[in-house]
């Protein structure tokens, strides 16, 4: 998979590319990775590796050599419950499951956040949530996640998804399940002089979430 920030003379926009990593053709240039600032404020414009261990009910997502976090989850009589965790394995947000209702809470005592996140529906393909006076939206089009600010509707993060083509094909409005214990997919948060870290943690948090629930259930 090409890198996903790359440098202005020699790169293509994203929607030139192949389709898993491809943005409709009517995109602005903020959609268009040929636009992004080479480096990231935060992870030097890297994108996050995103891995699935199934037996260990663990998503780890990393930036290699510089930041890693872990989606864990934990289980029990009264439902799903999931813990993210930061590179030392402290808890940043506990996350309750209620899918019966078709939400989830997420919550964080470091943050002091706490927020509802509706599931996306097969007539209702976007979840939205607020953060820090920001409302931000994750929108999937059975190919791609992409995260918005909503309020100038700039693309903030996209979730690049791999080894699903095939599946993709045969099956336009479904993802099959997958059992890998490697990389797949790949995280990319544009790259922003001001962003708060419980603003970045929570679009990853999120983005985490939305993308188990429509491949792994």
């Amino acid at each position: 998979m090409p890198s996903i920030l790359q440098n202005r003379s020699d790169s293509e926009s994203l929607s030139s590319t192949s389709n898993t990593n491809s943005i409709s053709s009517g995109a602005s240039s903020s959609l268009d990775a040929s636009f992004w600032p080479i480096t990231s404020h935060s992870y030097h414009g890297l994108p996050f590796q995103i891995s699935y261990l199934k037996d260990s009910h663990k998503m780890s997502v990393t930036v290699p050599g510089l930041t890693s976090y872990s989606l864990v989850e934990e289980s029990n009589v009264f439902g799903k419950k999931y813990t993210f965790y930061d590179e030392v394995h402290q808890p940043m947000y506990r996350i309750k499951d209620h899918r019966m209702l078709g939400y989830i809470d997420v919550s964080s005592t470091k943050f002091a956040t706490h927020i509802r996140v509706v599931y996306p529906t097969s007539s209702h393909k976007t979840c939205n949530f607020h953060v820090g006076g920001v409302k931000y939206s994750w929108e999937f089009d059975g190919q791609h996640f992409k995260c918005y600010n909503t309020t100038d509707m700039i693309i903030v993060a996209q979730i690049y998804l791999e080894n699903f083509e095939n599946s993709l094909s045969k099956q336009p409005n479904a993802i099959a399940p997958i059992n890998h214990h490697h990389t797949i997919a790949q995280l990319a948060i544009v790259p922003q002089a001001y962003f708060a870290e419980s603003n970045q943690t929570l679009i990853i948090v999120t983005g985490l979430i939305i993308l188990k629930h429509l491949i792994w259930n």
